[in-house]
């Protein structure tokens, strides 16, 4: 949701099987589109994604918002299923029609936060985020807003703005832009980037609290340097901490063992993106089972996290999956037979 911040609208996709979940949509959804597969169930997926955008508490609006039926692979699109035409020109002009442009003034004193933070070995810590209001320009003098509410001088010595997957160097950035700035080697998520004249700055954004963690080590099994590049504790130690300047909800750890590091990551899909990225990268060491971390309130009580899982299967397989699902205590519920989801051994 942080990085959903940058953005003023959502184009919400959903694959033709019927089945929407939670997190695939949000408050900013403005147009949804459909993609087509050989077994589709256009009619459901519309009254799904309906009722999920309800639960959400979405408006009326954004549940009536205007939907296009698309195949990217074939090429057609259409605003009804049974009335295709042979271009994608139908999506594309939803979105010129639905999407309305950022808004913003050019003329007031730049306002910009930080969302994101990337890394580049040349340029060093880069601040990713949109432009509120006004322009920045190349080398102009601004000011840092920190989280401990004091004041930085900067100046930007580069400024990207992003074409697709590509990022483009320009001069100067107007407001509604989403840029990546170099130049403010310290900057955070969350901090605001304003004109030096008028430093106000916008609220401040909160960073996710890690909710897992998994000890990454040395491998020192038998097979030991048989499958990576990268072996030793330094190579380990320097790849964890070079992850640390742009993946700011990763948290690292030293133990009392040299060779073995905490992580700890805001779940399992965060820590397993890092395990698959490094040993793509040719690093080879051992994890060990992830650890939930718990919390206290206030009040002292224990908070802990959780997860939802929701598991479509034959009545008869229903205590097999059960059985298979003890082991992490679940909490079960009957959420009752849906007819129409076909049923796979």
């Amino acid at each position: 949701m942080r990085r959903l911040a940058i953005c003023t609208s959502v184009v919400l996709w959903v694959v033709l099987l019927g089945a929407v979940q939670a997190q695939v949509a949000g408050p900013k959804t403005k147009l949804s589109v459909v993609t087509d597969r050989p077994d589709a169930r256009p009619d459901e997926a519309l009254i799904n994604t309906q009722l999920m955008l309800m639960e959400m508490g979405a408006s009326e609006e954004q549940v009536a918002s205007p939907v296009v039926y698309a195949s990217g692979r074939d090429g057609w699109a259409g605003l009804a299923y049974d009335a295709m035409e042979s271009t994608l020109s139908p999506l594309f002009e939803a979105i010129l029609a639905h999407i309305p442009c950022p808004a913003g003034d050019d003329g007031a004193p730049l306002r910009m936060q930080v969302s994101t933070i990337d890394y580049n070995d040349y340029l060093g810590r880069l601040g990713i985020g949109r432009i509120h209001r006004g322009t920045i320009r190349l080398g102009g003098p601004l000011k840092v807003n920190r989280r401990d509410g004091s004041l930085e001088d900067a100046r930007v010595t580069k400024i990207y703005t992003f074409e697709g997957l590509k990022r483009v160097e320009v001069e100067e950035a107007g407001a509604g832009e989403i840029i990546a700035l170099a130049g403010m080697e310290d900057v955070d998520i969350g901090e605001t980037i304003a004109s030096a004249d008028d430093p106000t700055p916008l609220p401040f954004v909160a960073i996710e609290e890690p909710t897992l963690s998994m000890n990454f080590m040395v491998n020192n099994s038998p097979f030991a340097g048989l499958d990576g590049k990268y072996v030793t504790t330094r190579h380990l130690s320097e790849r964890l901490s070079r992850e640390l300047r742009s993946n700011v909800s990763l948290l690292i750890e030293l133990t009392d063992t040299p060779d073995v590091f905490r992580v700890s990551g805001r779940g399992e899909l965060h820590l397993s993106i890092l395990i698959e990225t490094m040993r793509r990268e040719g690093y080879e060491f051992l994890v060990s089972r992830p650890r939930v971390i718990t919390r206290e309130d206030a009040e002292g009580e224990r908070l802990e996290p959780y997860e939802e899982l929701m598991v479509d299967v034959p009545e008869h397989q229903v205590e097999e999956i059960h059985t298979l699902l003890t082991r992490v205590h679940p909490e079960a519920r009957d959420e009752g037979v849906e007819p129409n989801i076909p049923a796979f051994p």
